[in-house]
């Protein structure tokens, strides 16, 4: 991400399509490459009269389908996958085997009205598969919440046609799924209910606050006009608080999911991995943090920002909003360059960068960066770990390469650092080590010029970044991947790859 740029974006969602879907493509590989081979366990021979023979080592199963492309990570729902796939311009849902990979089911899904930076991505309630499904008949942004069989892609409920403006999340203890929509433009902004006991779909007894726009999950929300916004909580039906934004972040301008952005932060990674915990009924968020920027120096020819004051990092407790802590200099998340997301972790900078209003080309000057975790209750760094020059974390705009479930490669002035998020501890990669290197998605949707975001998708990489055609060991697979029933799931550009691994 161009931190001159001033562009972040949130990371911290039943009928038959009218023509079948392509059959998925799907390659078992029951023998992977040397460089990628795991012993799970080893075979002892049955008893014989004869020598005893050691058995070869059992190699994992591995998989991959090259049918459409995943736009993110899919999501474990009641021992099966949800996966979101592109293809022809459209986005659709499919059910996916874990062990082998085959299409359970696919529907097609939209974005409707949510807005452009939003990360399209699945989304479930308990055991549910919840989607937004268009409705073409009413418009083009028309679509339907639908509650899915997970295993079968059997509709459970659905509601009319609406104009969704945030995704479908988790309400009422799990019972029900709430999202802000309208039926027709111009109409108030709602919260709505569709209770999954019942199948009745119910607004909230009050409308939404003027301007109310989807933030991040949990009912988290902006409120008002853009030259008074403000954050608020909006959760089973009740405006908890609101906080002005420039009592949060000084001096940022506003306009949502440009110049700031808020992350939900539960303190314990274990949660914090969306591929494999319930973004949506999982624990209540414990603190909000997040990240904005000043406007910088502007000239006829150029926007200089000062990243020792410009860019800001704050916490607001969930239960009140009240201001935790703010520091000046950081960025949580490195502006979305971590790719492990919800591990309190952030950079700290000094120098500048500055960003030519022409050819848009960014330079830094006296740049340093360090990689801190922290408390997001406190903002207190945990650990720290000085990485120069770094210009890839301020001047770039591509994810750091991921080497195991905690341990990201980051830039260093004597080459590439694995560093472990939970302690700040680093190491040399091993010589021909293979790493994972994700890509922010960004697509197309329905015209060349309509771009929506995804999440990652991952390739083979060396710990310097450049593409490698060994892979990672399997083992690897559960720090990026999706597991469920011993199978980490992993989406690449082309398709997506399951990988067997240990209990």
């Amino acid at each position: 991400m161009n931190l001159a740029a001033t562009a972040l974006t949130v990371l911290t969602a039943a009928t038959a399509l009218g023509a079948p879907p392509p059959p998925a493509v799907v390659r078992p590989h029951p023998s992977p490459s040397a460089t990628s081979r795991l012993s799970l366990s080893a075979a002892t021979a049955p008893p014989s009269a004869g020598p005893r023979v050691a058995a070869a080592p059992r190699v994992a199963r591995q998989w991959t389908t090259t049918d459409a492309a995943p736009i993110g990570r899919p999501l474990a729902v009641d021992g099966v996958l949800v996966g979101y796939v592109m293809r022809a311009r459209h986005v659709y849902a499919r059910g996916i085997a874990p062990a082998t990979g085959r299409m359970l089911w696919e529907q097609e899904v939209s974005p409707s009205l949510q807005p452009t930076g939003s990360e399209i991505a699945p989304h479930r309630v308990g055991n549910h598969a919840v989607l937004l499904q268009p409705e073409p008949a009413f418009s083009p942004d028309h679509a339907r919440l639908t509650v899915l069989d997970p295993r079968t892609g059997r509709e459970l409920h659905r509601t009319p046609a609406m104009l969704f403006s945030s995704p479908p999340e988790s309400c009422f203890a799990g019972r029900s799924v709430c999202a802000l929509a309208t039926p027709e433009t111009g109409d108030p902004v709602r919260g709505y209910r569709l209770n999954l006991d019942s199948g009745a779909f119910i607004p909230y007894a009050e409308t939404a606050p003027q301007g109310a726009r989807h933030l991040g999950p949990q009912g988290l929300i902006a409120l008002g006009p853009t030259t008074a916004e403000q954050i608020a909580l909006l959760r089973d039906g009740t405006l908890h608080w609101q906080r002005p934004l420039p009592a949060v972040f000084p001096r940022v301008p506003a306009t949502t999911g440009t110049r700031w952005t808020l992350h939900t932060n539960t303190n314990d990674a274990a949660t914090a991995h969306a591929a494999n915990a319930d973004a949506d009924a999982g624990a209540d968020a414990d603190a909000y943090t997040g990240s904005g920027y000043a406007r910088g120096t502007r000239s006829k020819t150029a926007v200089t920002l000062d990243l020792a004051r410009d860019p800001v990092s704050a916490g607001l407790d969930a239960t009140d909003g009240h201001l935790l802590w703010r520091q000046y200099g950081t960025v949580i998340d490195c502006g979305g360059r971590i790719a492990l997301p919800g591990r309190g972790v952030r950079c700290r900078y000094r120098g500048t960068v500055t960003t030519t209003n022409a050819s848009r080309t960014t330079t830094s000057a006296a740049l340093k960066v360090n990689l801190e975790g922290f408390d997001p209750r406190t903002g207190k760094s945990r650990w720290s770990v000085p990485l120069g020059p770094a210009t890839a974390l301020a001047v770039g705009a591509g994810r750091l390469p991921v080497a195991d479930e905690n341990t990201i490669v980051a830039p260093a002035p004597t080459g590439p650092l694995l560093i472990d998020l939970r302690t700040g501890s680093t190491s040399k990669p091993a010589a021909g080590a293979v790493v994972w290197c994700p890509k922010a998605v960004r697509f197309p949707y329905r015209t060349a010029t309509t771009m929506r975001t995804g999440g990652d998708v991952f390739t083979p990489c060396t710990p310097s970044g450049r593409p490698s055609v060994a892979s990672p060991p399997p083992a690897t697979a559960r720090a990026i991947g999706t597991v469920v029933a011993n199978f980490a799931v992993i989406p690449t550009p082309t398709g997506y790859q399951g990988t067997e691994v240990t209990p």
